[in-house]
This record gives structure tokens, C-alpha cells and sequence, in this order.
């Protein structure tokens, strides 16, 4: 999808960086990836999902990282979502070991990268996701869809490409704090 950088300006209230490549990582064992590229006019927005199943801890890390070879080129900028430490300690510890693999791969590609939370990157575009506001608990990910849909007329396929968006539209905004 493309859409005129005049019209992210204006919705996010971020100056746009011109001729950028940003990919963000919503990296789980559902991942969700985001591409987002820039010229001078437009901003042309891409995702794609990678599902990385089977019970083989080792197997599955082993295809994590090559489909993080593949996927980190010659962005200008990768925005990864920090871990969700919740009440499942050993979930939080399998997803941090997701984390240092796409923060290797970076450094390894020399690819800048910045982490934010899920949280904290729906702060910064002004996402609504509260109950107050119609959403609520387990609901965030719905917000974060209707706000791509709402603001920027981009309607994906599944929901949880979202936050992947976000992360991606972060990284091409000047200023924003990570």
C-alpha cells in the first residue's frame, strides 16, 4: 500500500524520513513483519507473517535466525518489539531468546535497530487501546487495526500485523523516543 507522506505527517504529527527503509519485528513464534519504505513522496507499506512450528526448541531457533538473514538487507532501521514479561516467566524467557535473535541479526547486517514495547509504540501514535475508548483488555491489537484502518485506510488481512505496522512506522518518523 502507499500512502503520501503529507498524510502520515499529518496523522502522526512526526516529520517523515525521506528515502528510508524501516522493517519492524512483532518476533514470536507467530511473527509478524513490517516493511516500510520511503522516497520523497510516498511511504509504501508491506507485511508478511512466518508461523515457526514444531516442538524441536532447537530446530525451530535454527529456522528464526535464517529467516532473519533473509529478511534483514538493507533497511536503514529495525524496530523490534521488547519482550512482554507477564505472569508466564518461562514465556517471557523463550520470547527474550526470540528478541536476541533479530537484535544479533542487526548487529551482524549492521542494521540500527532500537526496541520498544508494544505498549509504548501505541503511546507514540496516540492509539487508544482502553477500555474508555471502546477496547480494553485483550482488545489492543483490534485498536491498533482500526487505527491503521481509520487513519491510513490500510485494512490487513489479520489483526495481529498491527503492531508490526507500528513498529515499521516508528522507525521512519524524525524524533520519535524509543
Amino acid at each position: 500500500m502507499k500512502i503520501p507522506i503529507e498524510t502520515i505527517e499529518k496523522i502522526t504529527g512526526y516529520k517523515v524520513k525521506k528515502n528510508f527503509t524501516s522493517i519492524g519485528f512483532d518476533w514470536a513464534t507467530r511473527a509478524g513483519i513490517s516493511f516500510i519504505k520511503t522516497t520523497d513522496k510516498y511511504a509504501t507499506i508491506e507485511y508478511i507473517f512466518i508461523e515457526f512450528k514444531g516442538n524441536e526448541p532447537k530446530e525451530k531457533y535454527k529456522l528464526m535466525v535464517k529467516s532473519l538473514e533473509d529478511l534483514l538487507n538493507s533497511q536503514n532501521l529495525a524496530v523490534i518489539e521488547s519482550v512482554f514479561v507477564g505472569f508466564n516467566r518461562a514465556g517471557s524467557m523463550e520470547l527474550a531468546k526470540y528478541h536476541a535473535f533479530a537484535i544479533s541479526e542487526c548487529i551482524k547486517k549492521n542494521v540500527d535497530y532500537e526496541t520498544i514495547s508494544a505498549m509504548s509504540c501505541r503511546s507514540r501514535l496516540g492509539i487508544k487501546t482502553t477500555a474508555k475508548a471502546g477496547y480494553g483488555k485483550g482488545k489492543s491489537k483490534l485498536a491498533v487495526s482500526d487505527y491503521l484502518k481509520n487513519s491510513f485506510n490500510l485494512k490487513l488481512e489479520d489483526e495481529d500485523a498491527s503492531d508490526a505496522v507500528c513498529l515499521a512506522l516508528l522507525g521512519i518518523l524524525e524524533g520519535v523516543k524509543f
